[in-house]
Protein backbone atom coordinates (compact mmCIF):
# COMPACT_ATOMS: atom_id res chain seq x y z
CA UNK A 1 0.00 0.00 0.00
CA UNK A 2 1.25 3.53 -0.59
CA UNK A 3 0.06 6.82 -0.73
CA UNK A 4 1.03 9.58 -3.29
CA UNK A 5 1.94 12.79 -1.78
CA UNK A 6 2.84 15.39 -4.69
CA UNK A 7 5.63 14.19 -6.44
CA UNK A 8 6.94 11.15 -3.57
CA UNK A 9 5.71 8.10 -2.95
CA UNK A 10 5.42 6.67 0.85
CA UNK A 11 5.91 2.97 0.94
CA UNK A 12 8.15 0.13 1.80
CA UNK A 13 9.92 -0.24 -1.05
CA UNK A 14 11.53 -3.65 -1.26
CA UNK A 15 15.64 -2.88 -2.45
CA UNK A 16 16.96 -3.89 -5.57
CA UNK A 17 19.24 -7.27 -5.75
CA UNK A 18 22.24 -5.43 -5.14
CA UNK A 19 21.30 -3.44 -2.47
CA UNK A 20 19.78 -6.03 -0.35
CA UNK A 21 23.21 -8.15 -0.71
CA UNK A 22 25.81 -5.31 -0.20
CA UNK A 23 22.90 -4.42 3.11
CA UNK A 24 23.13 -8.32 4.10
CA UNK A 25 27.09 -8.27 3.92
CA UNK A 26 27.52 -4.66 5.70
CA UNK A 27 25.21 -6.38 8.63
CA UNK A 28 26.87 -9.81 8.57
CA UNK A 29 30.64 -7.38 9.24
CA UNK A 30 29.16 -5.55 12.11
CA UNK A 31 27.60 -8.61 13.67
CA UNK A 32 30.79 -10.24 13.67
CA UNK A 33 32.40 -7.03 14.92
CA UNK A 34 30.43 -6.26 17.52
CA UNK A 35 30.98 -10.12 19.03
CA UNK A 36 34.73 -9.47 18.42
CA UNK A 37 34.62 -6.28 20.69
CA UNK A 38 31.86 -7.92 22.97
CA UNK A 39 34.51 -11.43 22.86
CA UNK A 40 37.12 -9.12 23.62
CA UNK A 41 36.20 -7.02 26.19
CA UNK A 42 35.32 -9.80 28.53
CA UNK A 43 38.73 -11.37 28.00
CA UNK A 44 41.61 -9.99 30.42
CA UNK A 45 43.38 -7.96 28.05
CA UNK A 46 47.10 -7.34 29.43
CA UNK A 47 48.48 -5.31 26.17
CA UNK A 48 45.72 -2.06 26.39
CA UNK A 49 46.05 -0.06 29.21
CA UNK A 50 46.99 -2.84 31.86
CA UNK A 51 45.28 -5.82 32.86
CA UNK A 52 41.82 -5.00 31.48
CA UNK A 53 41.58 -2.02 32.86
CA UNK A 54 38.12 0.74 33.20
CA UNK A 55 39.31 2.70 30.37
CA UNK A 56 39.76 -0.23 28.54
CA UNK A 57 36.60 -1.88 28.87
CA UNK A 58 34.37 1.39 27.92
CA UNK A 59 36.54 2.11 25.25
CA UNK A 60 35.28 -1.43 23.79
CA UNK A 61 31.72 -1.49 25.29
CA UNK A 62 31.57 1.89 23.64
CA UNK A 63 32.72 0.19 20.26
CA UNK A 64 30.84 -2.68 20.18
CA UNK A 65 27.94 -0.49 20.82
CA UNK A 66 28.86 1.19 17.19
CA UNK A 67 28.75 -1.37 15.80
CA UNK A 68 25.32 -3.59 17.46
CA UNK A 69 23.22 0.00 16.84
CA UNK A 70 25.12 0.11 12.95
CA UNK A 71 24.09 -3.75 12.59
CA UNK A 72 20.37 -3.05 13.67
CA UNK A 73 20.20 -0.43 11.57
CA UNK A 74 21.51 -1.94 7.95
CA UNK A 75 19.12 -5.34 9.33
CA UNK A 76 16.02 -3.17 8.93
CA UNK A 77 17.54 -2.01 5.58
CA UNK A 78 18.23 -5.14 4.08
CA UNK A 79 14.63 -5.67 5.29
CA UNK A 80 13.34 -2.77 2.91
CA UNK A 81 13.07 -0.05 5.77
CA UNK A 82 14.23 3.25 5.57
CA UNK A 83 13.94 3.91 1.88
CA UNK A 84 11.69 6.60 0.20
CA UNK A 85 11.23 7.21 -3.50
CA UNK A 86 11.95 10.26 -4.47
CA UNK A 87 11.19 11.92 -8.07
CA UNK A 88 14.08 13.73 -9.48
CA UNK A 89 13.92 14.36 -13.43
CA UNK A 90 11.31 12.53 -14.10
CA UNK A 91 13.13 9.72 -12.72
CA UNK A 92 12.62 7.56 -9.89
CA UNK A 93 15.61 7.39 -6.79
CA UNK A 94 15.57 5.27 -3.70
CA UNK A 95 16.66 7.22 -1.10
CA UNK A 96 18.06 5.20 2.17
CA UNK A 97 16.82 7.84 4.81
CA UNK A 98 17.80 5.17 7.50
CA UNK A 99 20.84 5.62 7.11
CA UNK A 100 21.02 9.13 7.76
CA UNK A 101 19.19 8.00 11.31
CA UNK A 102 21.99 5.39 11.88
CA UNK A 103 24.61 8.35 11.06
CA UNK A 104 22.38 10.53 13.99
CA UNK A 105 23.07 8.01 16.62
CA UNK A 106 26.61 6.47 15.90
CA UNK A 107 28.52 9.63 15.33
CA UNK A 108 28.01 10.68 18.65
CA UNK A 109 29.58 7.30 19.79
CA UNK A 110 32.56 7.39 18.02
CA UNK A 111 33.25 10.92 18.91
CA UNK A 112 32.90 9.31 22.34
CA UNK A 113 35.11 6.35 21.51
CA UNK A 114 37.91 9.04 20.23
CA UNK A 115 38.21 10.74 23.39
CA UNK A 116 38.52 7.27 25.44
CA UNK A 117 41.18 6.44 22.76
CA UNK A 118 43.01 9.97 23.14
CA UNK A 119 42.07 9.70 27.49
CA UNK A 120 40.62 13.04 28.02
CA UNK A 121 38.83 14.18 31.02
CA UNK A 122 35.27 14.13 31.30
CA UNK A 123 34.67 18.03 30.75
CA UNK A 124 36.40 17.71 27.69
CA UNK A 125 34.80 14.89 26.34
CA UNK A 126 31.24 16.50 27.33
CA UNK A 127 32.62 19.56 25.31
CA UNK A 128 33.40 17.21 22.15
CA UNK A 129 30.22 16.07 22.33
CA UNK A 130 27.81 19.05 22.61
Amino acid sequence: ESQIQGSRTVAMIPPTTCEQAVSWVVFAIFVISSMVFLFRNSAADENFEGKGSAPSRRFRLVTAAITIIAAFFYFFMAQGFGIDVQTVGGQQKNFWWLRYADWLVTTPLLLLDLALIAGMDVWDTFALLV
